[in-house]
Order: structure tokens, then C-alpha cells, then sequence
């Protein structure tokens, strides 16, 4: 693969038998396809290598055709890689003899297939992005963009794959009723298995709308926290006056003057030397400890290297003339550096004038006082800021939850500490603060807390898969330990506003849930949760905003077909997949791809030109229309 060019030619024939019934029909050299696609002077293993580079590697296309014309010397533009990655995806939108090779196998060694179907919502909006999966071979089998997501459509959607008479014995969906009763229409033998993650996460939302209102009680009684005042205070203007004169003439000369680079690589050369030393070092030692140096004093006006070659490492050396009434330092020769103790200090400086106040104790070697003060106070402001701002995920991830225990613990050292010793005037508005929260939140957070403990146990009870005892199945006893569970949270006294909320959810759930939520126990192979398919569309997520550089996901509606049967397929079967897609299959999956992406285009068309995107609409509707009704005349 990817040895070089071919020159390939096919040729048609016609059938030799004068009986045909179709003695002009002209046949096409199917083998050719095998190697390239019609119209494309690339072959199918470069399409593979695109595949793989783009989808599995996500490199860009410019990265594509960089490593296309260095490694394997193809002369190819970044545009002709964008084209043949659409090719591509129409290819695998029209894999179906390779999908139905793996299914059969599957089939003959199970006995059945179980079918899980899920849904993407781009982030661009428009129409979903369903995909249907076949478990026990991991099978992406088919994934489709729905315009309106009904019974109808996606039964429509479905019906194809019906057909092809294998035993389905379970499916796979979280509890939309459309989709629900699509799949128990196309395959109304199998048992269908409602997604328990989404059982769990539909039933926590009494406990996250509780937790969103806890987190909004903590907000409100907290208040604004106040600013972390600065310790250090400016020099007076006294101070300023009672400088001397020598520390003013000391500092008219460092004005001028500049870190010496050499000097800070010596510092960094030479060890087992200190920094005060190096000062008093003199040019003729500094040849001896580093050999490298050219040294040039800056006493020195004619102190110029003779040699026409620029030397590895210049050093320049401050006056060491002390003598004020000197005129020869009016005007230095060469440019005034600072002393190896000054270089050191300026470099430090530089370096902690980058990073924040709060953070400065814990980088310098003898931190002033008021610098840990200022760090102490910024770090306990933080963490209190901190739990006003803490996330949520359904189903056990609460956020205003979360940030109560972390703001109790915070009230409670802080309380402690004031126990041992007064806390200061700034860290006390900080406990007050803290506490006043703690204390009107409480109860709403025990509430909180009680609800999401059944939820937590409903959870733990789904997951602990019941044993086969001979007189029942699994999935009757684990009715029957959903319902003795329930049962004792009615039972249960000092019952909580969201804990009452959270029963009435559960009771309700149960009868539209119920009867779909146990089959996993008996099927084997049968998941009880989508997660592997949402797993799947999450990874197309991140890889499709990760190749754009922005969080938009719109592209999928397009890609899709292909993309997630990608990330899906092991790249050793790309070249063979590619080569089973008879041309004719290629060509009708890239006129629907080009169809969807019209439609996918369209809206980015009427933000960039309003008028004049209506206007070739129009006028694009007008053609077809015309075509429409010229077929229904000569049909006629």
C-alpha cells in the first residue's frame, strides 16, 4: 500500500451472447473499483490513510497533505484531502456488506443480537443524530439524521435492518416514547430494556432542583465577601527626605545601569561560589573560572576585542573607580552593568512582579511578614469563594451540596482556630460571613442530603444484579427489592420536603418505567445502561471540537455516517472496507451526504446573505418543481 503511482486502465465489455435480452447494455470493470474511486486518481489506500490520520490521529488536513508529500512523496493540495475525506465518508455510510459479514458472524455465535439506539444533539442545533448499535459485536450498523423524530420516521429509519432476519433478542433506549415504540414495532419479539442511568438521572431531578436552591441560600445569606486589604504599606514622604545623599547618588547610578546577561549565565556556571563573592572577583580570575568569557572592562575605552570573531560569552565589568571627582566617569565608553549581587536580585524582582501577591510566601526563600499575612487572607477567601460556584451533574454530582459541606468545614477550623486564638479583624468578617450562610441553609441542606441517600441506594440496588434462586427470574426478584426499598422509604419518618418530592417521582417512574427496567437480568449480554453508546457519541464530541478549535459540534450532522463508524472501526479494515462498497452505493451515499449538507448549510447561508440565499432558494425550488411536473406529464 502507498508504494508508488499505477497506471490502471478498465475496460468495458458487452455481452457476447447474441440471445441476450440486453445486447447494447456496456459492463464496467468492477476491479477497478477495487483499487480507486471513479473520478479519483487517488487510490483507496490513501483514503485510508486520511481516514486514520483525520478521525483516529485527529490531525487537519494541512497536516494530512504535509506528511502525504514528505513520507510518501504524494503531490496532493489541502483542499483535494478535504474532498477525498468527504469521498471517505461516503464510503462508510455505504459499508453495509462488511456491517452484514460481522453481524452474521455474531449471530451464528450467539444465537440473537441485541440492538441499542441513541441520540446527538450538535451543538449547532437543528435535528438529531440518531445511531443505532449492535452490542455483542459493537457494531455501528447505521446512523441517521432525523428531521422530525416520531414513531413514523424512525420506524421508517428502522424498517431496512428488519429484513435481514436475524433473531434480535433485546434492545436499548432511554425512555423517548417515539423511539421507544419505534423499536417495539420493528422488533416486537425482543424484550426492550429502558436505559437505568436514565431511570436514576430522571429520578434525582427533585433532589438537583432542591440543590439548586440550597446553593441560592448560601449565595444570598453570604453576601459579598470583602477584599483582601494590602499589608504593606507605601513609604512616607518623610522616609523619602531622610535619604542621604550617597544612597541618591547610588541610585542615579543604577538607573542607567543594566543586568548583565553574561553575569546571570556565570551565576548559573559557576558553583560552590556565593553571589557577594563574584563582585569582588577581578577580570584576570574571571578568565581562570570561566574560559569562555571575553572580557572587555567598561574602564577601558579601547578595551576592544582585536579579533575579527565575536566571542562565545561578553562580559562587561562596572567602574572600579571610586574617585568622585574623577571626569573620566562623566561619560562612560560602554554601558554601566549591575553587580552580580544586583543581577540576582533584579532577576528576582522580575520574576515576582509575574505571579500574583497571594502566592509570593511560598516562592521566597525569607517571605516577609505581611506577605504571608496578605496569602493567608487571600486563600481563606478563596476557598469560601470557592463554594459558591461548585457544579452539578445528574445524577449524584450536587453542586450546592458539595459547596455546603466544604463551607461547614471552613466555619469549623476557622471556629477552632478562633478557640485557640483570636482570629484578626479580616479573617473573623470571614467566619462571620461563612457561618450566617451555615446557619440559614442547614435544614434545606439535611433535606437535600436525605433525598439524595435514597437516590444513592435506588442506584445501588440496580447495580447489584440478583442471583437465579430456580422458581424466579432475576428480573422478578429485583421487582420485588425495588419495591420493598420503596416501601421503606414511605415507612420512613421526619420525612423532608424534597424526600416527599423525590417518593412521588419514584412512584410515578415506577409505572411508566417499570415493566422495561428488569429485562437486563435475564438476558445475557443485555446491558442495563446506554453509557457504551453515549460514551461513543461522547468521544465524537471532543474529537469534532478539538478539530475545529471551537465548541461546535454541527459538523457531526454531516460527518457523522462516517466519523462515528470510524472511531468505531479498527484501521487495519480500512482498506478492505473501502474496497467492498460497489460504486454505484458510493455515489447515492455522496449525493446524500451533499444533500444534508446543504441543509446543514442553510442557516450559515441566511446569516452571511439574508436576500440573496432566499433568492437562489427560490430559485432552486422553482428547477425542481418544474422537474416534478415535467416527470408527472411523461409519465402521463
Amino acid at each position: 500500500m502507498m508504494k508508488g503511482p499505477m497506471h490502471v486502465i478498465g475496460y468495458g465489455r458487452k455481452c457476447s451472447n447474441e440471445e441476450c435480452p440486453q445486447p447494447q447494455a456496456r459492463y464496467h470493470a468492477t476491479w477497478v473499483d477495487k483499487l480507486s474511486l471513479p473520478h479519483c486518481t487517488y487510490g483507496l489506500d490513501v483514503l485510508a490513510y486520511i481516514a486514520k490520520q483525520h478521525d483516529r490521529e485527529q490531525k487537519q488536513f494541512k497536516e494530512i497533505r504535509k506528511e502525504l508529500e514528505q513520507e510518501y512523496q504524494i503531490e496532493i493540495c489541502e483542499r483535494e484531502v478535504g474532498r477525498l475525506y468527504r469521498k471517505i465518508e461516503a464510503l462508510l455510510m455505504g459499508n453495509q456488506v462488511a456491517i452484514q459479514e460481522k453481524l452474521a458472524v455474531t449471530a451464528k455465535t450467539c444465537g440473537y443480537l441485541i440492538m441499542a439506539v441513541d441520540a446527538l444533539q450538535p451543538d449547532g442545533g437543528g435535528p438529531k443524530l440518531y445511531i443505532l448499535h449492535e452490542i455483542l459485536s459493537s457494531e455501528l450498523i447505521s446512523v441517521a439524521l432525523v428531521d422530525q423524530a416520531n414513531e413514523k420516521n424512525l420506524s421508517e429509519w428502522l424498517a431496512p435492518y428488519k429484513q435481514w432476519g436475524w433473531a434480535v433478542r433485546g434492545t436499548l433506549s432511554d425512555y423517548e416514547k417515539a423511539l421507544v415504540a419505534a423499536l417495539k414495532t420493528t422488533w416486537p419479539k425482543a424484550d426492550h430494556q429502558l436505559c437505568q442511568m436514565h431511570f436514576v438521572k430522571d429520578l434525582s431531578d427533585p433532589v438537583h432542583d432542591a440543590d439548586r436552591e440550597l446553593g441560592k441560600t448560601i449565595r444570598d445569606a453570604m453576601g459579598r465577601l470583602p477584599s483582601v486589604p494590602m499589608q504593606k504599606q507605601e513609604v512616607s514622604e518623610e522616609d523619602d527626605t531622610t535619604q542621604t545623599d550617597d544612597s541618591a547618588s547610588n541610585e542615579d547610578d543604577i538607573s542607567c545601569a543594566q543586568p548583565s546577561v553574561a553575569l546571570m549565565q556565570a551565576i548559573d556556571i559557576i558553583s560552590g561560589v556565593d553571589v557577594e563573592t563574584l563582585d569582588t572577583i577581578s577580570p584576570e580570575e574571571w578568565k581562570l573560572l570561566l574560559p569562555g568569557v571575553a572580557e572587555t572592562p567598561v574602564n577601558d575605552p579601547d578595551g576592544e576585542s582585536a579579533s575579527d570573531q565575536v566571542p562565545p560569552l561578553v562580559m562587561w565589568f562596572p567602574r572600579t573607580s571610586t574617585d568622585q571627582n574623577s571626569s573620566e566617569t562623566s561619560t562612560p565608553a560602554h554601558p554601566v552593568y549591575l553587580s552580580a549581587v544586583k543581577t540576582k536580585t533584579w532577576v528576582k524582582e522580575m520574576l515576582l512582579s509575574q505571579v500574583p501577591a497571594s502566592v509570593r510566601p511560598l516562592i521566597e526563600e525569607k517571605p516577609d511578614l505581611d506577605d504571608i499575612i496578605y496569602w493567608e487572607h487571600a486563600w481563606y477567601r478563596r476557598a469560601i469563594q470557592d463554594t459558591r460556584h461548585l457544579g452539578s451533574r445528574r445524577p449524584f454530582l450536587c453542586g450546592g451540596m458539595r459547596g455546603y459541606d466544604q463551607l461547614k468545614a471552613i466555619t469549623a477550623h476557622l471556629a477552632a482556630r478562633q478557640a485557640e486564638q483570636a482570629l484578626d479583624s479580616y479573617l473573623f468578617k470571614l467566619y462571620t460571613q461563612a457561618q450566617r450562610a451555615v446557619d440559614a441553609a442547614r435544614q434545606l441542606a439535611d433535606d437535600v442530603r436525605q433525598a439524595k441517600d435514597w437516590t444513592v441506594r435506588v442506584e445501588r440496588l440496580l447495580a447489584d444484579e440478583p442471583a437465579f434462586n430456580g422458581t424466579q427470574l432475576a428480573s422478578d426478584i429485583q421487582r420485588q427489592r425495588m419495591e420493598k426499598l420503596l416501601a421503606e422509604c414511605e415507612a420512613q419518618e421526619n420525612m423532608g420536603a424534597t424526600t416527599q418530592a423525590l417518593l412521588h417521582t419514584w412512584r410515578r417512574m415506577l409505572v411508566s418505567w417499570g415493566p422495561d427496567l428488569y429485562h437486563c437480568y435475564d438476558i445475557d449480554g443485555l446491558p442495563r445502561s446506554n453509557l457504551g453508546v453515549e460514551a461513543l457519541l461522547g468521544r465524537a464530541r471532543r474529537q469534532q471540537r478539538r478539530l475545529l478549535g471551537q465548541a461546535d459540534t454541527s459538523p457531526l450532522a454531516v460527518t457523522g455516517q462516517g466519523y462515528l463508524r470510524t472511531m468505531s472501526t479498527s484501521q487495519e479494515l480500512f482498506f478492505t472496507i473501502f474496497s467492498k462498497v460497489p460504486a454505484w452505493v458510493y455515489r447515492f451515499a455522496l449525493r446524500c451526504m451533499e444533500a444534508v449538507e446543504a441543509s446543514v448549510r442553510w442557516p450559515r447561508l441566511l446569516h452571511r446573505d439574508t436576500r440573496g440565499a432566499l433568492q437562489r432558494f427560490q430559485a432552486h425550488a422553482e428547477m425542481l418543481r418544474q422537474q416534478a411536473i415535467a416527470t408527472n406529464l411523461s409519465s402521463c
